[in-house]
C-alpha cells in the first residue's frame, strides 16, 4: 500500500498480475497467426522485412473481419497499421508486411502521393513487393 492507504501502482500488477494474450480468441480465433506485436516482428525477422524505426499498431476491429482490408500506412510513414485480414494466414501477413514496408518507403522518399496519379504508381509498386517477397518466403521456406 502507498502511504495514503490507497494501492500504488505496483501492489495492482502484484496481485493482479498482466495477461498477455498469446493465441488469438473469440471472433478472432479462426485467425492462422496470432496477432500480437511480437508475432509480426518474429516473422519480419524471419523474412528479412526490415521494420526498424517503424511503429506497428494492430487494429482488432471485429467489423473488418472478412473486408480484405489488411493494412495501412499513415501519411508519415512512421505507423503501420495491421488489419485483422492480414492475419488469415502467414502468406497474407507476409503480403501486407511487404506492402505496408514499401509504402513507408515511398513516402519517406517522395512523401504521400497528392493525386490519384501517384497514388497509383505507389500501389503498383507495393503489389510487387508482395510478389516479391512471396516469392522469397516460398525459396526459404518451401511456402510452410
Amino acid at each position: 500500500m502507498a502511504p495514503d492507504g490507497k494501492s500504488s501502482f505496483n501492489d495492482v500488477n502484484e496481485r493482479y498480475p498482466l495477461y498477455r494474450q498469446k493465441k488469438n480468441s473469440g471472433v478472432f480465433s479462426k485467425l492462422k497467426e496470432p496477432m500480437t506485436i511480437e508475432h509480426v516482428k518474429k516473422v519480419c525477422e524471419d523474412v528479412g522485412i526490415g521494420y526498424s524505426g517503424i511503429k506497428i499498431a494492430i487494429i482488432d476491429a471485429p467489423g473488418l473481419k472478412g473486408s480484405g482490408f489488411t493494412g495501412y500506412t499513415y501519411p508519415d510513414g512512421n505507423l503501420v497499421a495491421l488489419y485483422l485480414d492480414a492475419f488469415i494466414n502467414r502468406e497474407a501477413l507476409i503480403r501486407t508486411l511487404a506492402h505496408e514496408r514499401m509504402h513507408v518507403m515511398q513516402v519517406k522518399l517522395y512523401g504521400p502521393p497528392q493525386n490519384s496519379l501517384d497514388g497509383g504508381a505507389f500501389e503498383n509498386g507495393s503489389k510487387q513487393a508482395e510478389v516479391d517477397w512471396i516469392d522469397y518466403y516460398h525459396n526459404i521456406y518451401g511456402g510452410k
